[in-house]
């Protein structure tokens, strides 16, 4: 709750993960996979599309592929160790994880597409949903079932208490 009442550093880190951090990964990577060590990534692929692309350019677009994902899992376990806000933490992460539902893909195929890597938006789609949209339903509404069939003191005291070290 407190949370809410200090927008503040969600809206820099949605500004970060979302208009700084992926064109920065671009342009780092095309600086060294496309230019300074290009030389070393010789040759080229036939990709599912059937188009014949340059090593190179596969190895940027993992790079930008992993750049415009904003880091969801550690971000817990980092705010943890540095005894940060919990509540806000908790907050920033899932509004970046719901913000990935919309803009991961969009996102993802106009820097592959100035990368020139040919990757339909439909597989950056998919894969958001099987990696981010299946596990936040999953979770919603097994939560659901188990409150409502063994009750929010069983699922607080029991059920978090054998899921915590298995989801850390």
């Amino acid at each position: 709750v407190k949370a809410a009442k200090t927008p503040k550093p969600v809206v820099l880190t949605l500004f970060i993960n979302w208009a700084i951090k992926p064109f920065t990964m671009y342009l780092i990577a095309s600086f060294f996979l496309g230019y300074l060590f290009k030389g070393f990534l010789p040759g080229t692929e036939i990709v599912k599309t059937g188009q014949e692309v340059e090593l190179w350019r596969s190895y940027i677009s993992g790079a930008i592929l992993l750049g415009i994902a904003p880091c969801t899992a550690m971000v817990l376990m980092w705010s943890y160790l540095a005894k940060g806000n919990d509540g806000l933490t908790l907050v920033m992460v899932a509004i970046n994880s719901l913000t990935m539902l919309v803009l991961y893909a969009p996102l993802g195929g106009l820097l592959l597409g100035v990368n020139a890597m040919p990757i339909p938006w439909q597989t950056i789609l998919l894969s958001v949903m099987i990696y981010v949209a299946l596990p936040l339903v999953a979770g919603y509404f097994s939560r659901k079932w188990i409150i409502k069939s063994r009750g929010l003191e069983w699922f607080n005291a029991k059920f978090l208490h054998r899921l915590t070290p298995i989801s850390i």
